[in-house]
């Protein structure tokens, strides 16, 4: 599932901006985009993410603005003085004007550097720390929208899913009655003399019918689909077992389709095919 949560906090001091973004994943990938400064408080941002996602890129945007000059202005003194001392005494051999004014200092490198105060106050860390919690509160929200979503998808083609199990199971019974048809029709083709063993021909049958039964697909089938009606029922991760599910659902059908000699059979198994591919589809995107 995609999402997106956005929240601000401003003071007299300071705005922040944050943006959560997420996309779905099989593990849970938390990507950090923010001012140096804050590089410390990154192993609490990604707890505090981890409580609200449990798979997926999930990537955090930070924006700092400071209205309180926390910048610093530092003068490397000694620099200065050797970098003025050693030009005078260069300016004297060559006889030029000895360097006095200041902005001369000020254009050599180094001489003057403004640095970011490195440590976040207790204000702002408390202040961070809340507007990170209402944007991922926000993408969990539109998460869950689009979960309500998915749910409901994914019900519809379990039914659709259900609906084919039953003509499957109408067709079996069919299928069988038809070998009986088929089998007890060649025997009287052969003109065998006196009447017919009916044990020995239902034993005939059985063995043909047993290479092309699919009742035991058609139980696993069922619960299966049972066993994903439960886990959409339930919370936590189910992403990963409804994806199990989906090849499970998608090897019974196939063994189905090898198994059928009858068109009307097959015709089902595509049908069946289609659906578990949509629904497949539909579960990469659930947690």
């Amino acid at each position: 599932m995609t999402g997106f949560g956005k929240a601000t906090s401003q003071s007299q001091d300071f705005l922040l901006d944050v943006t959560v973004r997420s996309v779905n994943g099989r593990y849970l990938e938390i990507k950090f985009h923010g001012p140096k400064i804050y590089s410390a408080l990154e192993s609490e941002i990604r707890k505090r993410v981890s409580k609200h996602m449990l798979r997926g890129t999930v990537d955090v945007y930070l924006n700092r603005k400071v209205f309180n000059g926390s910048e610093q202005v530092l003068f490397n003194d000694k620099l200065a003085k050797k970098w003025l001392q050693g030009f005078n005494q260069l300016a004297n051999s060559l006889k030029l004007e000895p360097a006095t004014d200041g902005e001369v200092l000020l254009a050599v490198p180094e001489i003057v550097k403004v640095e970011e105060s490195s440590s976040v106050s207790a204000k702002e860390k408390k202040a961070l720390f809340k507007t990170i919690d209402q944007a991922l509160k926000a993408c969990a929200e539109v998460r869950a929208a689009e979960g309500a979503t998915l749910s409901t998808d994914i019900q519809k083609y379990l039914k659709g899913l259900g609906k084919q199990l039953a003509v499957v199971e109408k067709l079996r019974k069919k299928i069988q009655l038809e070998l009986h048809k088929k089998y007890k029709k060649r025997l009287d083709s052969l003109n065998v003399p006196g009447e017919f063993d009916e044990q020995r021909l239902a034993q005939e049958v059985a063995m043909q019918v047993d290479k092309s039964d699919i009742s035991e697909e058609i139980q696993r089938l069922s619960a299966h689909l049972q066993a994903i009606g439960k886990l959409t029922m339930s919370s936590g991760t189910i992403g990963k077992k409804m994806d199990f599910y989906a090849q499970e659902l998608l090897r019974e059908v196939n063994t189905i389709g090898s198994k059928s000699g009858s068109s009307d059979l097959t015709a089902v198994v595509v049908e069946s095919k289609g659906l578990i591919e949509k629904y497949r589809e539909q579960v990469q995107n659930v947690e």
